[in-house]
């Protein structure tokens, strides 16, 4: 039994120094590599998010701007439209009976 347990080494005696130093290295670039991959990532989301939402303004902009559509969009006498559409609510509707 003592033979068998004597075979397992602690870890920190098996190895160098050096090779400790080395894995700790290792490491450390490992994880500023993913820390490096994982900043590329969310930018790259938000300058897509970004640039999404700058091309959907100027799309709007442009229709808002067409000829002819600030006549049909925006009515010179807004008061006269809303009433117009509360006098066209109140009024009950016309039925024709065909009997």
């Amino acid at each position: 039994m003592a033979g068998f347990l004597g075979r397992f080494r602690p870890v920190v005696t098996a190895r160098p120094l050096t090779h400790q130093v080395f894995a700790l290295q290792v490491v450390i670039v490992l994880l500023l590599a993913l820390a490096a991959a994982a900043a590329l990532v969310l930018q790259a989301r938000a300058d897509t998010e970004r640039e999404a939402r700058n091309r959907a303004l100027a799309v709007a902009r442009t229709f808002a701007q067409a000829p002819g559509c600030g006549r049909r969009w925006r009515p010179t006498i807004p008061a006269r439209c809303c009433n117009r559409a509360r006098r066209r609510r109140a009024r009950p509707p016309t039925w024709t009976s065909s009997s």
